[in-house]
């Protein structure tokens, strides 16, 4: 016959968005059914039989500094993944399939327009462009919530510009843009020049 024994349990606070786990210690069974004013029975523990063995156990506990030497020795060193160049990017972007130059990864977009067009699997973001006779690279956007909320409002409402910000990726010769902030530009026809 198996039993379940409690190891800890938590108490799940929310606040907000956030949810935090406050952790209690378990409740012992044998004290479970005792009021909580009586003290808790003795429990019975059981003496060593010599005192040199009590003391060989307490000599195997390691120091915080053993622990720390034993941690180190076993832990092989960590080489960091080197970032590629600008260079690099542009040689991967030349081998890969856009023509185009590309972006540094984790170049940052702030507030600019554009629109959400589908192309085959990928949602992409195309820049309102100052200057028609040179267009900015279409960007693939990658999934988060604020594209869904985009494609949302894209669906229910045509030809909606875009205020975006996001911060750029690139992966295998392309450049792909993670949005963080997307506002819908609002029409100042009357307001224009």
């Amino acid at each position: 016959m198996s039993r379940l024994i409690p190891i800890a349990s938590a108490l799940a606070l929310i606040f907000g968005a956030s949810v935090c786990l406050w952790a209690q210690p378990p409740e012992d069974p044998a004290s479970a059914g005792q009021a909580k004013d009586q003290p808790p029975a003795e429990a019975k523990t059981e003496e060593p039989a010599d005192k040199e063995a009590e003391s060989k156990e307490e000599d195997k506990t390691p120091t915080a500094e053993e622990m720390l030497r034993k941690l180190q020795q076993k832990e092989p060193a960590r080489k960091a993944i080197p970032a590629a160049s600008i260079e690099e990017q542009q040689v991967g972007a030349k081998q890969g399939r856009s023509a185009q130059a590309m972006l540094p990864e984790g170049h940052h977009v702030n507030r600019r327009p554009g629109r959400l067009v589908r192309e085959g699997q990928w949602w992409t973001f195309v820049f309102e462009s100052d200057h028609p006779d040179h267009p900015e690279p279409r960007l693939k956007l990658l999934p988060n919530w604020t594209l869904e909320q985009m494609v949302r409002y894209t669906e229910s409402t045509a030809g909606v510009v875009f205020i975006v910000s996001g911060e750029v990726t690139a992966y295998m010769g392309e450049n792909y843009l993670l949005t963080r902030v997307a506002m819908r530009q609002t029409n100042m026809d009357n307001l224009s020049k």
